[in-house]
């Protein structure tokens, strides 16, 4: 029987191994880049135009060991559009032999940005140099020509001709090679016959009791250590903790295994449960970090069905260290499992000799030492006096410095609705009853379209001379002018959790006052939403939501009933719909249209209207007939996700044609969920610092998102301003003239002081960021804020 099991374990390790090595065998070289391109921007000069009469032959050379991967090369264009089909690219030996040829359509090239041309598989030159041509594909010489960069010649074999004459310049180019990496290999090889060897080899019975104690307690110390380091490198590769953090992690893990031993009455169990379980958390927090920008959290559990809905659009690939750590995580099981027929239990066994009732009670005190553990691991007082700080306002820091595991303990104490300090109903009565129960404006009942534009982002509110596109992502939303009001609309989540700014948008309710990374609709539901819909169910609309997908994403089902929507079109009344990336944004707004259409001349309509268009991934493999395109840097997945962004802008503009010509008063307010969680240098580039390094201020730039209010009618003398997502309500029926409930004008009030709050702090009108933290001058209005919504929201209290 052992034999039998001994060899199924074998296979098993045989099976999982080659299997890694041959993923190490497909990606075995490493890659270098290499460049030609001018070190400061006056050593450029334009090498010439590119027609089809002219021949641009290149030459370079790389390591005979190497293996050319890509070629990029820097182009002028004076113009965003080209009169000219491209240019012609044909790569080459320095024995003419041909490799690779391609067309360069003139609507991909930029204005001083850099073309990558990537080769299908990567080519070796016995002597490494290589050269390649350019020509032009139009005759046409009275049009405007793409044309190249160059900077002077150094004399490396990096000749460069012009219809066969030698220049005094080379073209600003950088090239990519790939080099096998042999010593990578030996490594992974020696693993690989390692783990062979732990299969068949025979480990020692130890009857002396002493020498098997020794041994467990070996086993369950050093698994401590081995598995901290593992997760580590699964979940964060690269990152370092500081000491007390790990020493603290290294508590937390022993404690868990504690709890299981106790269980599971097995040192081996205890170990490769900790170590499975452990190892699958920390894989599935990197790539939650990849996707949204943000770690997992507690809270994140009610998620899981949303999750589940989208994932199949993200790219998920291991590392090769991460292959690596998988490799020596295999490799300790099964030591582990080797030691397991004589240390398989630290609890004793021998009846006769301990007594079951003695087996017992040390189950149980060892479940009870690892929770107590596992709870004083995340104890505020015991971090506080570790000198460990939970980061709630930036949650991707948080995880860098804290670590993947005590990251999440961390964030477990923010898992409750915390009454306000002093709240009683009576006092959060009292500062309703000071405003009349509704304030008659001008008595209009206008339509109202809101638009929660996925992911809707302006990169202009971040003032950063480092960004240069080739073209204007939101041409027709910067070109509105009449009978619009336009800003930033600051939210509070980056990357992800959609919800929670259509809560705020919906209620006029502040994330700032629930727990960190918490999901109203998910963690909180209640049974009747006061709100923005129910105070125009009052005044005669009819409401309406709209969706592209499934109506049990974030439990809106179940959540729009409570608001009172009176109808909700899910993904089942969108038949064919035109699918950019996901179903378009100019599918939704036809749904909006068909709404309008539908109901009674003269009844008043109100449409909730979501987006989907720009969710991520951002793969960067869509066509456009009209990319958007940073210029000079290589953001695969910026690109993608600007490009979807200007035909969201075309489709926008659909809508508010349509709207222009109706007679009845219309007013459209759109505004982005999030910021799209693409490339993290591409913000570090747009900041210009580090996440370690952020300022309050710094971080708000990436909780902006822009918002547009038009409206077929005169909007009067309502200026441009910043706003925070739980102005919306009551800043869109103040614009149409719609009767404000008191809840709007606490709310109206409030932001005459502070115009903009969100969960990581707020900013007071003279523009100053705050913390909830710190003392200001507004710590009272807050507190205010604070108790009223907690009356209305948790404690139902009516307006």
């Amino acid at each position: 029987m052992i034999q039998k099991k001994k060899i199924a374990i074998g296979l098993i390790y045989f099976v999982l191994f080659v299997g890694i090595f041959s993923v190490i065998l497909k990606d075995k070289s490493i890659e270098i880049v290499s460049t030609d391109a001018p070190s400061k921007q006056d050593d450029q000069q334009v090498v010439g135009g590119i027609y089809n009469d002219m021949v641009c032959e290149q030459y370079f050379v790389i390591q005979p060991t190497q293996m050319l991967r890509s070629v990029e090369i820097q182009f002028v264009t004076y113009c965003d559009t080209l009169n000219t089909d491209g240019v012609i690219f044909d790569l080459y030996t320095d024995k003419d032999q041909q490799l690779y040829s391609t067309i360069i359509s003139g609507d991909d090239l930029c204005d001083g940005g850099y073309y990558k041309v990537e080769f299908p598989e990567d080519y070796r030159s016995k002597t490494g140099r290589f050269y390649f041509t350019v020509t032009g594909t139009d005759s046409r010489t009275d049009k405007i020509p793409p044309a190249i960069l160059g900077t002077e010649y150094d004399g490396a074999s990096k000749e460069l001709y012009i219809n066969d004459e030698l220049q005094t310049y080379q073209l600003n180019v950088i090239y990519t090679c790939t080099e096998e990496n042999y010593s990578r290999l030996v490594t992974w090889g020696m693993q690989l016959l390692l783990c062979l060897l732990l299969t068949v080899v025979n480990f020692p019975k130890i009857k002396n009791k002493k020498h098997l104690r020794m041994i467990q307690v070996g086993v369950f110390i050093g698994n401590v250590l081995v598995i901290e380091e593992i997760t580590g490198e699964l979940g964060m590769p690269g990152i370092a903790m500081n000491p007390a953090i790990t020493g603290i992690t290294y508590v937390l893990i022993a404690s868990i295994q504690l709890v299981l031993l106790g269980v599971l009455g097995s040192v081996t169990m205890s170990v490769n449960v900790t170590d499975t379980f452990l190892a699958t958390f920390a894989l599935a927090n990197y790539f939650v970090m990849l996707f949204r920008g943000t770690p997992i959290i507690p809270l994140d559990i009610f998620s899981v069905k949303t999750l589940s809905s989208v994932i199949d659009t993200y790219t998920i690939a291991l590392t090769t260290n991460q292959m690596l750590a998988i490799m020596w995580l295999l490799i300790w099981i099964r030591l582990v499992l080797g030691l397991s027929h004589s240390t398989n239990s630290i609890v004793p066994t021998d009846e006769k000799e301990r007594g079951v009732a003695r087996r017992v009670g040390l189950c149980i005190l060892s479940v009870l030492i690892g929770i107590v553990g596992v709870i004083e691991c995340g104890s505020p007082k015991v971090l506080a006096k570790a000198n460990v700080q939970a980061n709630i306002w930036a949650g991707a820091e948080g995880y860098y410095s804290n670590g993947v595991l005590m990251n999440f303990m961390m964030n477990a104490q923010y898992t409750k609705i915390k009454k306000p300090k002093g709240y009683t109903r009576e006092k959060a009565e009292e500062i309703l009853a000071r405003y009349e129960e509704y304030e008659e404006e001008t008595g209009a009942a206008p339509n109202i379209i809101i638009v929660m534009n996925e992911s809707l982002t302006n990169y202009d509110d971040y003032e950063s001379n480092a960004l240069s596109l080739n073209r204007d992502p939101l041409p027709f939303l910067h070109s509105m002018t009449e009978n619009t009001v336009k800003g930033r609309c600051y939210v509070s989540i980056f990357g992800g959790g959609t919800a929670n700014s259509e809560f705020e948008a919906l209620t006029g309710h502040s994330m700032a006052f629930f727990p960190s990374g918490s999901v109203v609709y998910q963690q909180f539901p209640i049974d009747e939403t006061e709100g923005m819909v129910s105070s125009l169910n009052q005044l005669g609309y009819k409401c309406v939501a709209i969706h592209p997908m499934s109506g049990n994403n974030w439990n809106r089902n179940k959540v729009y009933a409570s608001m009172g929507f009176q109808s909700f079109l899910t993904d089942e009344y969108f038949e064919d719909p035109e699918v950019i990336r996901w179903t378009s944004d100019r599918a939704t707004y036809s749904k909006v249209i068909e709404a309008y259409e539908e109901k009674e001349p003269g009844e008043p309509l109100f449409v909730m209207d979501i987006t989907m268009q720009g969710h991520g991934g951002y793969e960067g493999n869509t066509e456009w007939d009209e990319p958007v395109i940073v210029e000079g840097q290589e953001f695969p997945k910026t690109n993608e996700y600007l490009s979807s962004t200007h035909v969201s802008d075309e489709a926008f503009e659909y809508l508010v044609d349509y709207f222009r010509e109706q007679e009845e008063p219309t007013i459209i307010f759109m505004f982005g969920d999030h910021q799209p969680s693409v490339e993290p240098e591409f913000y570090d580039m747009l900041l210009g610092v580090g996440e370690d390094e952020m300022t309050l201020a710094d971080l708000q730039k990436k909780y902006m998102t822009p918002y547009v209010l038009w409206a077929n009618f005169d909007l009067g003398d309502i200026s441009d301003q910043d706003i925070s997502a739980n102005r919306i309500a009551s800043f869109v029926k103040h614009a149409g003239g719609v009767p404000l409930n008191a809840y709007d004008q606490f709310i109206m009030e409030f932001s005459e002081s502070i115009p903009v709050i969100n969960a990581n702090g707020y900013m007071d009108k003279d523009g100053n960021w705050y913390t909830f933290e710190e003392e200001s001058p507004y710590s009272d209005l807050i507190e205010e804020y604070h108790i009223l919504q907690y009356g209305i929201y948790c404690d139902g209290i009516l307006y």
